[in-house]
């Protein structure tokens, strides 16, 4: 594949999804009280938060933005994968509906 069709590949984070990142570093609350920031924080609910968190673990361009984070989430997901842990607040990149881009 040439570097002209790997740059088309890659399309930039939207404002929504660079927001999603740095709340995800951000926040420190976990659980319910998580759950209602993302409600209160981006007006959506918590399931649409964590399908747009999914999504962007596979992205490299969610790897450029925030390395760290994103290769913390990768870790986290691998862990719970291998363990079969399935708690709400533990979702970040089961498999589900992906959420539509704007």
């Amino acid at each position: 594949m040439s570097n002209t069709q790997t740059s088309e590949a890659v399309k930039p984070l939207t404002s929504r999804e660079r927001a999603v990142l740095a709340f995800e570093r951000d926040t420190a609350v976990r659980d319910a009280n998580k759950q209602e920031a993302i409600r209160e924080h981006f007006g959506f609910t918590p399931s649409y938060y964590y399908a747009i968190l999914a999504d962007l673990l596979d992205r490299p361009e969610a790897e450029v933005a925030d390395p760290l984070l994103i290769r913390r989430l990768r870790r986290r997901r691998d862990q719970r994968s291998s363990r079969g842990d399935a708690g709400l607040s533990e979702q970040v990149g089961r498999p589900g509906r992906r959420p539509a881009t704007k």
